[in-house]
């Protein structure tokens, strides 16, 4: 399922219900910076359509710059309830199939990344993706157990990019003292 969410207009304040909603400004690549949440006005029939569940994946709908179109993170629920705005098109995979971390890292890959750009439509400067091309995204299915070890793997190279990097800072800060 690939749905919209809320657009935001003047009447929006208006209204007696509040709610926390993601905007542009909080979806990145594999990451959902929540320093940042407001609220926005929603009537009680909005709220199931745009309400986030753990698992959904969330792709960034309209951008300035190629490189940022379709910047893709999976909501895991870290506050609830949220509901998003229309410039993030929310997938929700069928987890019996496809993973949402999965789906997430396969269209941050050339492949992935090249299915977005193509898709994507540039009026005035602004690159725009809709409901019906993400729909239209496919994405290789291997068995779920591959799924997962691929997940797997990716946390561990994670780790270690994360060691090595400290490793790295380290030795560079006791490379640059000297005795006197």
């Amino acid at each position: 399922m690939v749905s919209s969410g809320l657009t935001k207009n003047s009447k929006r304040p208006t209204f007696e219900i509040k709610m926390p909603y993601l905007r542009v400004a909080n979806v990145f690549f594999d990451y959902i910076d929540l320093a940042d949440v407001q609220t926005i006005g929603v009537q009680e029939s909005e709220i199931e359509k745009t309400l986030l569940k753990k698992g959904d994946v969330l792709f960034v709908e309209g951008n300035g710059s190629p490189d940022q179109i379709g910047r893709v993170a999976v909501w895991d629920g870290q506050l609830e309830p949220m509901l998003h705005q229309n410039h993030i098109i929310k997938a929700r995979p069928d987890e019996r199939k496809v993973l949402p971390r999965y789906c997430m890292y396969f269209f941050m890959t050339q492949a992935g990344r090249s299915q977005i750009l193509s898709s994507a439509k540039t009026t005035s400067g602004l690159y725009t993706l809709s409901l019906s091309k993400i729909a239209g995204f496919e994405l290789p299915l291997a068995p779920l157990e591959e799924q997962q070890r691929f997940l797997q793997l990716v946390e561990q190279s994670d780790k270690s990019k994360y060691l090595l990097q400290s490793v790295a800072e380290a030795f560079t800060i006791k490379r640059n003292y000297r005795r006197l």
